[in-house]
């Protein structure tokens, strides 16, 4: 389940994502945020991947987040995401026939969806 945890700013809302069935937080956070449609601080990696992909599609269904043919992602304070978490991202974007961009100054996330050709994410750096 998602909880509200912290602002992050005047116009920024976090949430700590639980998994209902064991006492773990993750070690991401996925907001709304007004610099983009959405915010992601912390990590994706193996620990989380299965909790990212169903808050990613939660959030997804959404009102506006799909339809919009492009859904960018603030991630900024991103330390850490490995090719699974590109690979949700890739994964949601495909459902809702959308491009994900996801600005992050991570130099590993751009040669990762490039090795990995995903054609429905973007990486930029942030602004």
């Amino acid at each position: 389940s998602i909880k509200p945890a912290r602002s992050l700013g005047p116009h920024d809302h976090a949430w700590w994502v639980y998994d209902d069935h064991a006492e773990f937080v993750a070690p991401f956070q996925l907001f709304a945020s007004e610099r983009a449609d959405l915010g992601l601080v912390g990590e994706v990696d193996c620990s989380s991947i299965d909790l990212f992909r169903r808050t990613l599609a939660d959030v997804m269904a959404g009102p506006r987040r799909g339809d919009q043919g492009e859904v960018t992602i603030d991630a900024r304070h991103l330390t850490f995401v490995d090719h699974r978490g590109l690979a949700a991202l890739e994964e949601e974007a495909g459902r809702h026939f959308a491009t994900i961009v996801l600005r992050t100054p991570l130099s590993t996330s751009h040669r990762l969806v490039e090795l990995l050709d995903l054609g429905a994410v973007r990486v930029e750096a942030p602004a």
